[in-house]
């Protein structure tokens, strides 16, 4: 990256925290292992409907999408 790439970012980043926006650049929220996210209840209720139902539908289930 050069410097006017990284002097850009770096402005960006500055006025883009005024708003007070948990912002999170895109390669951080890519997350391999989608279950790795679940808190413990979540977790539990996977566990139980994932025979019923597949891995798909049961992590879209407890996720209530």
């Amino acid at each position: 990256m050069n410097g006017n790439s990284q002097n850009a970012i770096e402005a960006f980043n500055r006025e883009f925290s005024k708003f007070n926006i948990n912002y999170v650049p895109a390669q951080v929220q890519q997350n391999d292992d989608p279950l790795a996210a679940l808190n413990s209840e979540q977790k539990a209720l996977y566990d139980e409907v994932l025979p019923i139902m597949g891995a798909d539908n049961a992590l879209a289930f407890v996720l209530g999408e």
